[in-house]
């Protein structure tokens, strides 16, 4: 599991996003399937088993979908991007934190940024108590 401090960040695009709800999980099924398939975190998943993935993380399979902090991109009722954070608590030290479940985006709509924008608005929005300079500045510097 990779991990990362978490510092605010500035949104310098014209890319504009809403938070996620339970109402998109179809849609957000559907673009998991298609960010994730011929990739490395390809797992050989069908599309309803990429649906019940997002039902499950819906559900609390990660802790509570944080949807104050996250968002998706849709174009014409398609999403072509989206991030989704979790309320995960830490099974060894009892902590919780938030988690970047999902960070996913269209194939044809990938090199644009969306995914860039859509971390950093997620991070501006984690409360104040999860975010740390040191090692978020360090980790967006280098994207």
């Amino acid at each position: 599991m990779m991990r990362l401090a978490l510092t605010e960040q500035q949104e310098a695009s014209t890319l504009s996003a809403r938070p996620i709800s339970q109402h998109d999980a179809p849609l957000l099924g559907k673009l998991l399937y298609e960010a994730y398939r011929n990739t490395i975190d390809d797992e050989g998943e069908t599309s309803d088993e990429t649906q019940k993935e997002i039902e499950g993380t819906f559900a609390g399979k990660y802790g509570p979908v944080l949807t104050t902090c996250s968002f998706l991109i849709e174009e014409q009722e398609r999403i072509l991007a989206a991030s989704v954070l979790t309320d995960w608590t830490n099974d060894q030290t009892g902590k919780k934190q938030p988690m970047l479940s999902f960070l996913m985006t269209q194939p044809d709509a990938k090199g644009k940024g969306m995914a860039t924008f859509l971390l950093k608005k997620s991070i501006g929005k984690c409360p104040k108590k999860w975010i740390c300079p040191r090692v978020a500045q360090r980790v967006l510097s280098h994207q």
